[in-house]
């Protein structure tokens, strides 16, 4: 799956901190967020640091980090989606085979 952007380097690093400054200074700290899910480099400096650095659960964080992925990366999440799917019916397609052949074999009734 694509992922979202990595930790910030060298000046980066103090724009994070300010960006998680301002989320956790807000009363709801993730909605707020989820308004910034568009801006790679928001989500990813309050998404590679802890929760508590941003005022949020982990839980929070996770429903954030899935909804910057959907944000970010719709096409290629569409993609896992699809492939996903195909996998699942090649499993019910094999195990269909299986029963098929353990009944002609007389293994199963």
């Amino acid at each position: 799956m694509t992922a979202l952007p990595g930790s910030p380097e060298g000046a980066d690093v103090h724009v994070a901190a300010e960006i998680r400054a301002v989320l956790r200074s807000k009363p709801e700290p993730e909605k707020f967020a989820r308004e910034l899910l568009s801006d790679a480099k928001t989500m990813g400096s309050i998404l590679n640091a802890p929760a508590f650095l941003s005022g949020m659960s982990e839980e929070a964080l996770e429903r954030l980090r899935t909804a910057a992925l959907l944000a970010l990366h719709p096409d290629e999440i569409a993609e896992v989606e699809q492939l996903e799917a195909a996998e699942r019916h090649a499993r019910d397609a094999v195990e269909l085979a299986r029963e098929r052949i353990a009944k002609r074999a007389g293994i199963i009734k």
